[in-house]
């Protein structure tokens, strides 16, 4: 019960909290994406935003997802259900044991990510993907 509230609630807000705060220092990144916020909002009759308008706002997505990779939580730990032989090594994890995910060791790995802590939406647009 606890792993879920710390995965979901904690994780929640604190890449929120990441995300804001790069967008305070990249104010550039800011008015990128009100411009695109703005032109939704202009093309449309109503002041309301509804669900299907944020297809509409992919550089909004873009950062938002780079907040999920930079604010991520350090890790988490899952129980395995079976036994599991690691690919490309002899080691086999035996169900039930406890293992432990370093989520931010994947998301800052230089391997998977160009200049990884670089705060970076455009990693996350249609080209990059």
């Amino acid at each position: 019960c606890v792993q879920f509230f710390t995965d979901g609630y904690e994780g929640t807000a604190q890449t929120i909290s990441v995300l804001m705060y790069h967008l305070t220092i990249h104010p550039e990144i800011q008015e990128r994406i009100q411009n695109e916020i703005d032109d939704v909002y202009e093309s449309k009759d109503k002041d309301e935003i509804e669900e299907k308008d944020l297809n509409e706002m992919p550089y909004l997505d873009q950062a938002i997802l780079e907040g999920f990779r930079l604010g991520c939580v350090p890790s988490t730990a899952r129980i395995c259900t079976k036994d599991w032989k690691i690919p490309g090594d002899n080691f086999v994890i035996p169900k039930g044991m406890k293992v432990t995910i370093p989520i931010i060791g994947l998301h800052y790995d230089p391997k998977y990510w160009k200049d990884p802590s670089k705060f970076d939406p455009d990693r996350f647009s249609p080209e990059n993907r």
